[in-house]
């Protein structure tokens, strides 16, 4: 990534919290804090509004008997520093 022409690193913002989400019912087959918190393994942004992303986080279970598979759909308010560069960008 370093030496690449148009090339530039973006910097972080955390958008959400996975531990502060509702579990609505989901259930964990190990002790943790919220059933919601494991292995995420991959991430897409879906979609976007000028105010949210529509986001798709995967996680798988490792082939661990006490992990799952499971696919989470999250809509995530922006902060109103990144709807200005998001809308920019169109």
């Amino acid at each position: 990534m370093c030496g690449i022409p148009g090339f530039s690193r973006g910097g972080k913002t955390l958008l959400t919290d996975l531990a502060s989400c509702p579990s609505l019912g989901a259930t964990a087959k190990q002790p943790q804090p919220n059933p919601l918190l494991d292995n995420i393994e991959g991430m897409v942004i879906t979609g976007r509004t000028r105010d949210r992303l529509k986001v798709l986080l995967v996680s798988d279970d490792n082939q661990n008997a006490v992990q799952m598979t499971r696919f989470f759909y999250l809509r995530v308010s922006l902060p109103v520093s990144l709807r200005i560069s998001l809308r920019d960008r169109t």
